[in-house]
């Protein structure tokens, strides 16, 4: 994918490494549950895939139900509780530590990708007005500008130089059924997701979360703009649209939002049987997981 919009497998590619943590298990309890379609068109060509969001307060699950990537394959998923996220993927038996908070320097990371620096970020609000009913909910539509500038090092394994990065951001959002409570783990993967190659930046979060505040985002649509660059170059254009096809309310059994004992633990994700190794994606390291009381069989 082009650099600003990735498919989640490049952000657990990208992610740096955590310790192995147990995850909370709690009774039983209320959680908003949704499905959601995302279509990405960029240069490098089309991306599809549907998601399955479990979002109950701290704790959450999502599920790639088609589409997805060799990273993040149909039937893979993540559990987060909080500050701790994980990947999982059924097909290989594999559990990966993921940080998402953007805590970790981009910089840390093994591999040759370049290591950007965002500065000058700015958000502008264009639109806020009524929106039409979805799904039995009442929405708002809102259209903000984010501005900011990329950055890239002489070291980097890139051309250095500053490229100014326009976005537009249009959406419909309604309060979150049951309270926004049960998105806040939810809101954590989908801020470090929308910053784009900003994650780790705090004031490009903090753009991002304040247009997350408006609520669950019903339909979404962001259009990337990046103009051309040192070396020659050419500017990147990219357009992510999403859609929330289902929505219930549900009580959740702790076990949804369990760690599969027995899988092997991954330093970084491994690649797709038929692709090769690199040094973006080290094979996984294969050691048993530490299972902890009241994990998933």
């Amino acid at each position: 994918m082009a650099a600003g919009v990735h498919p989640p497998g490049w952000r657990a590619a990208a992610a740096a490494l955590l310790l192995f943590v147990p995850m909370g298990m709690a009774a039983a309890s209320a959680a908003l549950v949704f499905r959601e379609s995302e279509a990405i068109e960029a240069a490098t060509g089309p991306f599809r895939q549907v998601r399955e969001v479990f979002a109950a307060g701290t704790d959450c699950k999502v599920v790639v139900r088609e589409g997805g990537d060799s990273l993040a394959p149909a039937g893979s998923y993540i559990i987060a509780n909080g500050n701790d996220a994980f990947q999982v993927d059924p097909g290989r038996s594999m559990v990966t530590p993921l940080d998402t908070t953007g805590m970790e320097p981009v910089s840390e990371i093994p591999g040759d990708a370049a290591v950007q620096t965002i500065a000058e970020v700015s958000l502008l609000q264009d639109l806020d007005e009524a929106g039409p009913v979805v799904h039995g909910l009442a929405t708002r539509h809102y259209v903000y500008r984010l501005r900011y500038l990329e950055h890239t090092p002489p070291a980097a394994a890139a051309p250095e130089g500053s490229r100014q990065w326009e976005e537009r951001h249009e959406f419909w959002a309604a309060p979150w059924p049951g309270g926004a409570h049960l998105a806040a783990t939810w809101l954590r993967l989908r801020v470090s997701e929308d910053a784009g190659i900003g994650w780790a930046a705090p004031d490009m979060r903090a753009a991002v979360e304040r247009m997350q505040a408006h609520g669950l985002m019903l339909r979404q649509i962001i259009q990337r703009e990046r103009q051309g660059g040192p070396g020659g170059t050419p500017p990147e254009r990219e357009r992510v649209d999403r859609e929330v096809v289902e929505l219930a309310q549900r009580d959740l059994a702790a076990a949804e939002f369990a760690i599969p004992s027995g899988y092997a633990h991954a330093e970084f994700l491994a690649p797709a049987p038929d692709e090769p190794a690199s040094s973006e994606a080290p094979m996984a390291v294969d050691r048993p997981v530490p299972a902890p009381a009241g994990t998933a069989p």
